[in-house]
Formats: C-alpha cells, structure tokens, sequence
C-alpha cells in the first residue's frame, strides 16, 4: 500500500514517566490525628481569632507561635502524602496562601461547570489556611485543581500527586480504598515491545494525511498473524504521562494475559499544522468510520502481520472517541469485531442511541466502561441497556472516577482481556 509513508523526520511521541501519576495517595493516614475531626480540632486550636473584617488575625507573640506550629503541621501533612487528608469516605482538603478567596474545582463538581461557589473553601480562623470538606466512595479517584480569588487555576502546592490531561497537569486524589492498576506500573524485568516512529495515510476519503504510530510486541515475526487494536486519540492513549497503553501492552503480553498484540495508535491532530481535527472526524463523521474500515485497515493488513479475522480486530475510544467507536462499528460491523468505549459522551450525538435502538445486532463484542463521577453515567446505562435489550455480546464497568485518563488507562486490560484474554 504505496499510500502510507514512514516520516522519519516529524518529532516521535516523548514519553515521560511522572511518578506522581502512579501514587496510591493517602492509603493510610497513620500518623498523631485519628481522623478529619480531630486534625480539624488542631486546625482550629492553632489559628489565630479572625479579625473583624475577615482578614487574618494578628496578635503578636502569641500569633507567632502559633503561626509557628501551624507552620509545622501543615509541612507534617505534605511530607507524609497527607493533603488532601481521607478518612474513608471523607476527603479534607487544605490551601495555605493568602487569598481573599479559595475553591476546589474538579471531577467531584464538575470544574465548577459556571457555578461561582461549587467547591468554596473556609477560611480557619483568622489564619491563612482553608478547608473543603468532600464525600466520595472509599475507592474513588479524582482530577482537581485549587483556584485563587476566582481566576487563577494551580495545581495544589502541597499534594504532588499528578493525573495529566490533554490541557496538562491536574492535582490528583486518590481515597484509601483505590487500588493503582498494576498493569499500567513500568517494568524493567520483561521483554518489551516498540513503537515506531510516525507513520501518515493520504487519505482520499477524508482528503488528508493521517498521522498514526503502531506498537510491536516483542518477537514480533513477520510469519505471525497478530490481533490488531486500533485506538483513536492514540497519541494520548500511548502517552506515559495519559494512558500509559505502551506499558500495559508489555506487561500484559510478559505476563501471558492476552496474546501479543499489535496496537495502532492513530492521531487526530494534522501531522504538519498541530491542528486537532477529533471534532469533526470523531462525532458521526461517515467519512472518518470509512477511512479507518475502508482504507486504514486494509493498508495495515497489506503492510504487516495481522490476523485477517475480524474478531482479531478491535476498535478503542474515549469520550468523543468512544462515540466514533460506537458509530464506526454500527456503520462497518464486519471490519471491527472487538470494540472498546470508554465514557462515551453521548451528550454530542443523542441520535447515534437511536440508531442503535432501531437497529439488529451487530457481530460486535463491545466493552464499555464509564464513571460515576459526573462522566455521562445516564446515558451511558440507556445505551448499556438497548445493547442488553438486542442481545449484543457486551461487558459493563462502572468505577467511581470521573472524565478523566486516571480512569481510562485503568480500564484497557479489562477491554483486552473481554477480547483475548487467555483463559
């Protein structure tokens, strides 16, 4: 297929291992307070009596003191992983700074979504430190970030755990009972596959070149015939610091949990301007499903070793690409036999569940997962429940995270293994 070139000269994806992404933060809060009311009862004791106006208070020696021992506490928390403070289901979190006023905006409110006092914090006496109080499962896992008198966005100063996104870094919250997906740790002791360098599709379905990058799992011979998985908003599905699906790919494998599998990762974005064109290729666009079953496929199949099978071809997506997956496999149900959607966003095309309800099965096992933290869990349930009601061959997950890769690099094992997992 004389159409897909190797550019070696545009910049390869860079991976960067950010320990704070893999942090179990806060599964145990040993240390001097038993739980969130008895640090809020020292809270309380060591700041100062708030001034009349509302500003910090300050009384002299007394007040440097305790500013002193605040000081200390507050470094006590840090140093120990322990801001935000969990207990259970219970999650404190804590800002000292000055500020006139402080909000705690994330998955668990979703970003504030236009409401001025979503997330609103309260000032400790007249210190400079400020509470929020939040409930949420034992095994939850969250996206936030502090923001300071109503504009300015941070990531908290003293929680170094990370979660990033296609915008860059969130603070993250884990509550005790989450558990980090093993699979998604790097490895030094096994064998490892490669991802080359980028390659593009002249595509005359859509009229450009497609940017897409291909994993091969170690020992990969030209003899085999491999399962492929072709994954949209692939270079963030492959990013170490989003999805991490380069490692979970090499653990998985070493482990012998699925059989070696070829991944392609395709990217969205226009492989010379940058531009991300997902907003129109992923929402119901008849041109993009027909470029990935009627010219990427069978490109890849004249290239390299794969499996001509379609139930050894699979198709992953999240949010808006979750959507395109749910679309592509209904428009072209014998190219793609394996799909995986993670926290579809339904909201942009309500008439794709429609046209699910109105039509047969499909030979498609499809793997849906989806959160339950403000992630379109609703709609995602309707659409679970027409693929039940026509008997489609399907697995559900719900976990209690948010819209977010936290959640989403944690459910593609779970998708490989519904497909090929070994028994």
């Amino acid at each position: 297929m004389n159409r897909i070139l190797l550019v070696l000269g545009m910049t390869a994806i860079v991976f960067f291992a950010w320990f704070g992404v893999l942090r179990a933060q806060n599964t145990d809060n040993a240390g001097r307070f038993a739980g969130i009311d008895e640090l809020m009862a020292e809270l309380k004791r060591l700041a100062p009596a708030g001034a009349p106006d509302g500003n910090i208070g300050n009384t002299g020696d007394d007040a440097a003191r305790q500013s002193a021992a605040m000081n200390e506490l507050i470094r006590e928390l840090r140093d120990g992983g322990n801001i935000p403070f969990t207990e259970q289901e219970r999650a404190l979190f804590l800002y000292r700074g000055n500020a006139s006023q402080v909000h705690w905006r994330g998955d668990f409110n979703r970003w504030g979504n236009g409401d001025d006092e979503a997330g609103a914090g309260t000032r400790i006496g007249g210190s400079d430190v400020w509470f929020f109080e939040l409930d949420l499962p034992c095994d939850a896992r969250v996206d936030y970030k502090i923001v300071l008198n109503g504009t300015e966005w941070i990531i908290d100063p003293a929680n170094s755990a990370l979660q990033w996104g296609g915008a860059g870094p969130n603070s993250e919250l884990a509550m005790p009972c989450y558990e980090v997906p093993v699979e998604t740790v790097e490895r030094y002791d096994i064998e490892r596959g490669s991802l080359s360098a980028p390659y593009t599709y002249l595509s005359s379905e859509l009229g450009y070149e497609v940017a897409f990058y291909i994993y091969f799992p170690y020992g990969y011979m030209e003899t085999s015939a491999y399962p492929v998985v072709y994954v949209t908003d692939g270079q963030d599905y492959a990013d170490e610091n989003m999805g991490r699906m380069v490692t979970v790919l090499d653990n998985a494998i070493a482990d012998s949990l699925i059989p070696p599998v070829m991944a392609v990762f395709i990217d969205p974005r226009d492989p010379y301007t940058g531009e991300n064109r997902r907003q129109n290729e992923f929402v119901m666009n008849r041109r993009y499903a027909a470029f990935l079953a009627g010219e990427l496929v069978p490109g890849i199949d004249d290239m390299f070793a794969t499996s001509a099978y379609d139930g050894d071809r699979a198709l992953m997506g999240t949010s808006m690409g979750g959507i395109n997956t749910a679309y592509t496999v209904l428009t072209f149900p014998y190219t793609f036999g394996r799909a995986a959607i993670h926290s579809p966003s339904f909201w942009r095309s309500p008439e794709l569940m429609a046209s699910y309800r109105e039509s047969p099965r499909r030979p498609v096992s499809m793997y849906i997962s989806v959160g339950t933290i403000y992630d379109g869990l609703e709609e995602t349930v309707e659409f679970r429940d027409i693929l039940a009601e026509n008997v489609w061959h399907m697995r559900y997950e719900e976990v209690n995270q948010g819209h977010s890769w936290g959640q989403w690099k944690g459910q593609i094992l779970p998708a490989l293994m519904f497909f090929w997992g070994n028994k």
